[in-house]
């Protein structure tokens, strides 16, 4: 029990989060074991996540199902990808239409959910392994020049394509364009590396407004890091500051992080990792999604990155109301994978548990 304390205690100091005294933070804890749910909640949820490793095992009965669901629990967008192991989970054949996306957006369309699309398959490479990673530590001003070239030329020719077959029939059914890399708040990043991530950025949104729907948005859905020494939020907002500047952002455009639940928390023991810990984090990028003008929405986590187990809903109720002031809406990455019975008919019981909390009415 000492070692346990101590171990959290040198965390809280060394991270400098200066929030609550360890005590403090173990009350919060605490009562996140059995909260009960404010009336609040009720409604607050606008849409979720599928990944395409879920979305191609749909039956069309179950995606019937599915947005019947996610209406009835007040929910009114879902991000999807269009792009698998580096083929597109869509067809350019007008012919076709038992694709993956023409069969989503017809039952999208019958229940009145708006989908937004990814673009390309999201290859991670602002922080994954490949070689485009290793160029976060050198000055030049296009770090990731040549993968943007790539990227960018598919990302326009994939929402091209889609709006040519679909565009006329689900305009209003196509909310908009998701933008899959992620980006972080990578203590390595120099300024060129958040200048060149602005403006690949600023190069889907020209794409965007070039095409047949020009004034769709871009959402944007990076994670962010807590618990790693000496860095703050405010390190955070400097980056972001730079990268909106560079891409440009609309007021139509989304900027929607995670929210923190999910991050890897090696650096820091996943029992303090509660509300009051993660509301700074969330109040900073509010502030500097308003003074760029973009709209700000909350990627709400369903999982602790300790062992990806599914957080109960009521924990996720209680974070939701403790950034909700800061937040236009609230997304669930993902209701559809973590609670939801339609694929995981073991999760009857828990589907009902996140209806009754969160479901209008």
């Amino acid at each position: 029990m000492l070692k346990s304390f101590l171990s959290a205690l040198l965390c809280l100091l060394l991270t400098g989060l200066n929030l609550q005294s360890y005590q403090n933070v173990m009350k919060e804890r605490e009562q996140l074991i059995s909260p009960v749910a404010d009336e609040a909640v009720k409604g607050m949820l606008s849409g979720s996540f599928l990944q395409n490793w879920l979305a191609i095992a749909f039956t069309e009965e179950d995606w019937d199902t599915e947005f019947s669901k996610m209406k009835d629990l007040g929910m009114k967008y879902l991000i999807l990808d269009t792009m698998m192991a580096g083929e597109p989970l869509y067809s350019t054949d007008p012919a076709v239409e038992d694709d993956l996306l023409s069969v989503a957006l017809k039952y999208a369309r019958k229940h009145g959910i708006q989908l937004i699309v990814g673009l390309t398959g999201g290859t991670g490479v602002y922080y994954g392994s490949s070689e485009a990673f290793t160029n976060i530590l050198t000055p030049w001003a296009e770090p990731f020049a040549e993968f943007h070239t790539q990227d960018l030329a598919q990302a326009t020719k994939i929402m091209n394509d889609i709006l040519e077959k679909y565009g006329e029939m689900y305009d209003d059914t196509i909310y908009g364009w998701y933008f899959a890399h992620e980006f972080f708040n990578n203590p390595l990043y120099s300024k060129a590396a958040w200048q060149s991530i602005g403006r690949q950025i600023h190069g889907y949104i020209e794409a965007i407004e070039n095409s047949g729907a020009p004034d769709k948005p871009l959402v944007l859905s990076p994670y962010y890091l807590i618990g790693i020494p000496n860095i703050r939020p405010n390190h955070f907002v400097r980056g972001l500051k730079t990268l909106f500047a560079e891409a440009k952002v609309r007021p139509q455009d989304v900027f929607m992080p995670q929210d923190g639940y999910g991050t890897d928390t090696k650096h820091l023991p996943v029992d303090v990792v509660v509300p009051s810990l993660l509301e700074p984090w969330i109040k900073a990028m509010a502030g500097v999604a308003a003074e760029f003008g973009v709209t700000f929405w909350i990627n709400n986590e369903a999982f602790t990155s300790a062992d990806i187990s599914t957080r109960p809903p009521e924990q996720l109720a209680m974070q939701m109301l403790a950034t909700d002031q800061y937040a236009q809406t609230h997304f669930l990455f993902s209701w559809n994978h973590y609670y939801s019975a339609t694929y995981y008919k073991e999760k009857a019981e828990l589907e009902q548990r996140f209806a009754d909390i969160f479901a209008p009415g």
